[in-house]
C-alpha cells in the first residue's frame, strides 16, 4: 500500500462521502470535456442502492488519508464480471472514482486491490474503461493493465484491460500458466 493512505471495507459512515466523491469526479470529468461518467445516466445505471448493496456484500472499499481518515477514494471489487467470458481467477475493478484534489489515490487503490488479489489466490486484476478517455486508457496502461480487446455494451463503448499477477499469487491447482 502507497503511503499516506489506508485501504478496508466501506462502512455505512462512508456513504456519504462516497456519494460526493462520485458527483465531484463527475463534475471534473464533464469540466475537462471528458465524455465518460454523464451525472444523470451515471445514477440511473448506478444508484445509491447499487453501492449500498455491493458494502452489504462486502465489496465496497474506501481509501483514507492517514493524516486526517478522509475518505479519498472508492472502487467496487468483484469476483466476477459477465463481462468476461473467463475461468480464470480474478478480481474485477469497477466505479473507482478519488478526489480529483489528491494525487496518487487512484494508484492507491489498483494497488490495494492488486495486494488484494493477491491474497486471494488470483492470477488476474482485470477493469474496463471508456475506450474514448485516451489518457485514462494511458494512465492504465502505466500501471500494468495490458489492452485485451474492445467491447460495446449498449452506448458504453469501452476496453477490457488487464494486469497478470506473479505466478506464486495463484491458488491451489497452479492455475497461471
Amino acid at each position: 500500500m502507497q503511503e499516506g493512505f489506508s485501504f478496508g471495507p466501506a462502512e455505512p459512515k462512508d456513504m456519504e462521502a462516497i456519494f460526493g466523491l462520485i458527483d465531484a469526479r463527475i463534475q471534473w470529468l464533464a469540466g475537462k470535456g471528458i465524455d465518460q461518467w454523464d451525472k444523470e445516466v451515471y445514477w440511473k445505471v448506478y444508484p445509491k442502492s447499487y453501492y449500498e448493496n455491493a458494502r452489504a456484500q462486502q465489496q465496497l472499499f474506501v481509501l483514507r488519508r492517514d493524516s486526517d481518515h478522509t475518505v479519498v477514494g472508492t472502487v467496487v471489487l468483484i469476483d466476477s464480471d459477465p463481462r468476461w467470458k473467463t475461468e480464470d481467477p480474478a478480481r474485477y475493478i469497477h466505479n473507482l472514482a478519488t478526489s480529483p484534489a489528491v494525487k496518487g489515490a487512484g494508484k492507491a487503490i489498483l494497488q490495494a486491490c492488486e495486494e488484494a488479489a493477491r491474497r486471494q489466490g488470483c492470477c488476474y486484476l482485470r477493469l474496463d474503461c471508456v475506450r474514448s478517455n485516451e489518457k485514462l486508457n494511458r494512465y492504465y496502461e502505466a500501471q500494468g493493465f495490458a489492452y485485451v480487446e474492445p467491447f460495446d455494451e449498449g452506448a458504453y463503448l469501452g476496453n477490457k484491460r488487464e494486469k497478470r499477477l506473479e505466478p506464486q499469487a495463484c491458488g491451489e491447482g497452479g492455475a497461471c500458466t
